[in-house]
């Protein structure tokens, strides 16, 4: 599957390439960011587990401007104006680093996002952007990419960013049921 994702991703004229664990994927995404390079964050999860954004915040010649840092207790540094302020500059920085909700087999990249900084980051303002996708987020189709969107992936994120992280809860979250003891 993940092959014939990565063709389709080609022919949609993306670049794209397999990393067969956390530790490749790492490399791989590194050795696609200049040493001197501003990087902005879109968030992702797979980003954070895969240790990329600790090796960008290690790096002497990196400037990250992560919107998403978040304290000893776990709760967002910034909220409110000031994190969307930081949300515009991590779109506009040299390279893009970014997550998606779901992955088509014919190379659709599928995302929601509660704030619409990541897809703002994905079409417009960086010189570079890096897409990182576990093979969890590969679906057949648009449909089953929407369904994982509203199935998985924003109660994940709601719950993520409303417990977790301290934000506000979300007017889709609390649309859609979504709260701290939802599954």
């Amino acid at each position: 599957m993940a092959k014939r994702c990565l063709k389709a991703v080609e022919q949609n004229n993306m670049g794209a390439c397999y990393a067969r664990d956390r530790e490749e994927a790492r490399s791989v995404v590194l050795g696609l960011i200049l040493e001197d390079a501003t990087v902005g964050l879109g968030d992702s999860v797979t980003l954070l587990q895969a240790g990329i954004i600790q090796e960008v915040e290690e790096r002497r010649g990196n400037r990250l401007f992560n919107p998403f840092r978040v304290g000893p207790q776990g709760v967002f540094i910034l909220n409110g104006r000031d994190q969307i302020e930081l949300m515009r500059r991590a779109a506009s920085a040299d390279v893009f680093l970014a997550g998606v909700n779901a992955i088509t087999l014919d190379g659709k990249l599928v995302n929601t996002d509660g704030f619409g900084n990541r897809v703002g980051g994905l079409i417009f303002g960086p010189r570079k952007v890096i897409v990182v996708c576990g093979a969890n987020k590969i679906v057949a189709d648009v449909d089953e990419a929407l369904k994982r969107v509203k199935r998985v992936a924003a109660p994940i994120n709601a719950r993520r960013h409303y417990l977790k992280h301290g934000a506000e809860q979300l007017p889709c979250a609390a649309a859609q049921g979504v709260s701290a003891t939802s599954p």
